[in-house]
């Protein structure tokens, strides 16, 4: 699916200004922000268009309501982010989850053992190997790290033998792990490690830039 620029104008305003201003000190935060706010713009678009978008509550076909300093306001059903991405990862087409997996991105995160208060956690108190990234803003302990995973069986299976059900598999594994950087990048706050490491998000901008021009064209 492609979106033109009056479907998905946040998307298309994000390309062009990476297109046309120099990126020196902060990248690789500054592409990755802009790439992410253009994702956002496409898979909340891609949503609304297969009718995933906010609805009112009724009750007994009335909108329910609530009172906020005096006023009423009409209560809504809002779609969760993590919907709205299950939902623009069906669109995904074959070619674009087989680049995903086949990028030397995706070869980093599957073996590289993420930081936490500057520790490298090999294992978690499970005796699961730990890769992808770990989610700093709700890991509390070393121990019990909430983390986003690849399989790594079956990243060396498919690298061998290319079957479907691994491709959606590692393909959706690898969206998530993308997420998990956007949530790290955006809310870890003065968190380090995994919140900011440089190589981590120069890995995931060419993950999330294949994503992006999968929707929208070069401009």
């Amino acid at each position: 699916m492609r979106l033109a620029a009056y479907q998905a104008p946040v998307a298309h305003s994000m390309i062009k200004l990476l297109r046309n201003i120099v990126l020196k000190q902060y990248e690789p935060f500054n592409k990755f922000i802009f790439y992410w706010t253009a994702f956002n713009n496409i898979y909340v678009t891609v949503a609304e268009m297969n009718g995933h978008k906010a609805s009112l509550i009724y009750d007994n076909g009335v909108p329910k309501t609530c009172s906020i300093d005096g006023f009423k306001i009409s209560k809504v059903k809002n779609i969760k982010e993590k919907d709205q991405l299950k939902h623009i990862f069906y669109d995904f087409s074959k070619e674009l989850k087989i680049g995903l997996i086949r990028h030397e991105s995706t070869e980093y995160f599957v073996y590289r053992t993420p930081s936490w208060n500057s520790k490298k956690i090999a294992c978690d108190a499970f005796g699961q190997k730990l890769n992808g990234v770990i989610n700093v803003g709700y890991t509390v302990d070393s121990n019990y790290p909430v983390w986003s995973p690849i399989n790594t069986k079956l990243y060396e299976q498919y690298m061998g033998k290319h079957d479907e059900r691994s491709m959606n598999i590692l393909a959706e594994q690898m969206l998530w792990v993308l997420y998990t950087i956007r949530n790290n990048t955006f809310h870890g706050g003065k968190r380090f490690d995994d919140a900011n490491d440089r190589d981590v998000v120069t890995k995931a901008v060419p993950l999330l830039e294949m994503i992006v021009m999968n929707y929208v064209d070069a401009v």
